[in-house]
């Protein structure tokens, strides 16, 4: 069972929620316990357990405490559809190459970022072909793509 939530805005930074979940059950189809060791007992030459049929409750209780919103920020940088590496050479002089860089947040923080990449700086090799550079925004990214580079993001 999952149970979702958010904290009101009426929650002060510091305090600590508690929460307690409570389950109350019965042992259902139960005639008492058994010694065991009969053919006709449901714990044959074992001892079975004595099942209560009284009414059971257990609880459990998490706390967390209320902070700031802070932004979780993250980066990753990864060339798509790169040649067959088992192919020499892997890149000539001329091959187009294309990068994806992908910024997100995993935080509930504003994130106000600013991005530099060292492409197209003198000793890079590399010069940016004008207007090629995009820009997408994915509200509620998949996570997935942050740990593989196999898909195109835009």
């Amino acid at each position: 069972m999952y149970v979702y939530f958010t904290i009101d805005s009426g929650a002060t930074i510091g305090s600590t929620i508690s929460n307690t979940a409570n389950l109350s059950y019965q042992a259902a189809n139960t005639s008492g316990g058994s010694s065991g060791g009969g053919a006709s007992t449901s714990c044959p030459g074992i001892s079975c357990p004595i099942i209560d049929e009284s009414i059971q409750n257990t609880t459990y209780t998490a706390n967390f405490v209320i902070e700031n919103p802070k932004s979780i920020p993250s980066i990753k940088k990864c060339i798509i559809n790169p040649p067959n590496s088992l192919i020499s050479p892997i890149y000539q002089i001329g091959d187009i190459i294309t990068y994806t860089v992908m910024i997100g947040n995993s935080g509930s923080g504003d994130l106000s970022t600013v991005v530099s990449d060292a492409m197209g700086m003198p000793g890079q090799n590399l010069e940016i072909i004008p207007g090629s550079i995009t820009y997408d925004y994915y509200a509620n990214q998949y996570t997935g793509y942050k740990y593989g580079c196999s898909t195109y993001f835009g």
